[in-house]
Formats: structure tokens, C-alpha cells, sequence
């Protein structure tokens, strides 16, 4: 368990638990949101998406097929430009991680999507979320020195599932605690749709913005601890 927290300490931000489970948090309340405001569409499920654009394909529905396409492209491209993002930061010799600045624009890119009107663009509104949660997917990709996804959770069940056979195998602090935390992460997802759902339901689209308001607190975060420890 010590060990464990001493790591805790040297990891910058972007690697610690409690800053990953915010993220993940998020991930969980924006489907919740896009399936409450934007007509039950899960704007990041793409196993999901990826099964039925091929079981639409073959029974040759082919508009259906092109909903469940589209956002694929819109996750693809996503990441894509987080490292253009990454590129641009970092030419520009930026002060500070890319991470901070790549958090700062999903900010004002999730506050802008609620001013999209439920009525009249919900595709668009979809496919802009799934752009957003394959460019996050990039900017975060581990915790405690393991890979972890803030936006798709098969991975993290299969490390849950590694992480419960190391700890029945060598049944130290070590492998339990990181077996707790992980648990714990990976099921922060379903938390956070919990008030994704139910603020979406009292505020409508406007909801989107408790995840834009946390994700710029978490910028913050990255820039205080920079000035902290004097990072260039």
C-alpha cells in the first residue's frame, strides 16, 4: 500500500486516480446526456456501432448502417486531431503539459455543443461528442503506470480481470490495492451516467456544461501543479 501511494506523489495529475475517475465520471455522464437530450443515442459505444454497421450492411440497410458509421469517423477523427493538437502545442513551445491546453479546448467544445438545440441537429450534436471522447481518449491513456480508458470500458474490464488474478496469485498490499483502485475506475463510468441521466432530464441540453465546467477545473489543476513545481 505504501508503495502505492509514494507513486501516487510522483505521478504528475494526469496519471493519478482521483484525476482519472473525474474523467471517466465524465465519459459515463455524457452518454447519459446524449441519451436523454439527443433521442437515446450512445454517442461512445463503438463496439456497439461497429457490430451493427455490419449487421446493416448485410441486411442492406444501408441509411442505418451510415448512423452507426458516421460516428466512428467522428471518434477516428478525434484522435487524430488531439495529436495535431499535441503538435501544434508543442511547436509553439506552449508553458506547460499539452494536456492542459488539449483540456481547455474540450472545455469550450462541450459548452458550445449545448447550445446546440435538441430539435433541430441532434446528429450533428452526437457526432461532435463522439469526435471529443476519441480526442479525451488520447490525452489520458494510463493511471498507476497501467493503460486505462476515460471513454471506453472494455479494456478497463479486462484489466480488472488481470488485476483480480494477480491479487488471488500473490495476495500482497500491492496487487489488492491496485485491484480496488481499478475497480473503482472502471465502474466510475456507470456512476457517472447516474447524474448525467438525471440533470439531463431536469436541464436538458444545457446539462453538458457540469462536464465543461469540471473538465476546465481539471486544466486547472495541471497548471497549479506546473507552477507548483516550477515546470517550463
Amino acid at each position: 500500500m505504501n508503495n502505492t501511494n509514494q507513486l501516487k506523489e510522483q505521478l504528475p495529475p494526469w496519471e493519478r486516480p482521483l484525476f482519472i475517475m473525474i474523467l471517466t465520471l465524465i465519459g459515463g455522464y455524457i452518454n447519459g446526456y446524449t441519451y436523454i437530450t439527443r433521442h437515446h443515442i450512445l454517442a461512445n459505444m463503438h463496439t456497439a456501432n461497429m457490430s451493427k454497421l455490419g449487421i446493416n450492411i448485410a441486411l442492406g440497410n444501408w441509411q442505418e448502417a451510415l448512423n452507426h458509421f458516421i460516428p466512428i469517423i467522428a471518434c477516428l477523427l478525434g484522435v487524430s486531431f488531439s495529436e495535431f493538437v499535441k503538435g501544434i502545442v508543442t511547436n509553439l513551445k506552449c508553458k506547460g503539459d499539452w494536456r492542459k491546453y488539449g483540456l481547455a479546448l474540450e472545455s469550450v467544445a462541450l459548452f458550445c455543443i449545448a447550445l446546440i438545440p435538441s430539435s433541430t441537429a441532434n446528429v450533428v450534436a452526437t457526432n461532435l461528442v463522439s469526435f471529443f471522447m476519441g480526442y479525451q481518449l488520447c490525452l489520458f491513456k494510463e493511471c498507476l503506470g497501467i493503460s486505462f480508458s476515460t471513454t471506453i470500458s472494455t479494456g478497463n474490464i479486462r484489466n480488472v480481470g488481470q488485476l483480480f488474478y494477480k491479487a488471488l496469485d500473490k495476495k500482497s498490499n500491492s496487487s489488492i490495492s491496485k485491484l480496488v483502485i481499478f475497480t473503482i475506475l472502471t465502474f466510475s463510468f456507470a456512476l457517472g451516467a447516474i447524474p448525467g441521466t438525471l440533470i439531463s432530464i431536469a436541464i436538458g441540453t444545457k446539462s453538458i456544461w457540469v462536464c465543461s465546467l469540471v473538465i476546465l477545473m481539471l486544466a486547472l489543476w495541471i497548471n497549479i501543479y506546473e507552477n507548483k513545481n516550477c515546470l517550463k
